[in-house]
């Protein structure tokens, strides 16, 4: 396994954390409609992505659903959806 490969994995855990510590008690929100929900654990989730791409890659670029574009010009950029599924994930329902 790759660097970017380990980075992804280890990012991935702690946004897994994050949900599993929220799951069950997830606070709602909605974006822009009814159907477009975001919750705490999406926040909290993305920002620990975020934080662990930036400590092994601080010039990667970053596209994150929650938070936007970073200003970071590389050939490498990391696309960030904190939670799939939010609509699952605030109803309890642990398939998201």
């Amino acid at each position: 396994m790759d660097e970017i490969e380990q980075v992804a994995l280890r990012a991935a855990r702690a946004a897994g954390r994050i949900h599993l510590n929220w799951l069950h008690r997830a606070n709602t929100t909605r974006k822009s409609n009814a159907l477009d929900l975001v919750t705490e654990a999406d926040k909290e989730a993305e920002i620990a992505v975020i934080a662990a791409i930036r400590r092994a890659f601080p010039d990667h670029a970053i596209l994150a659903e929650e938070s936007g574009a970073s200003a970071n010009r590389s050939q490498h950029r990391w696309i960030i959806d904190p939670l799939d599924g939010t609509t699952n994930f605030a109803h309890g329902f642990p398939a998201f």
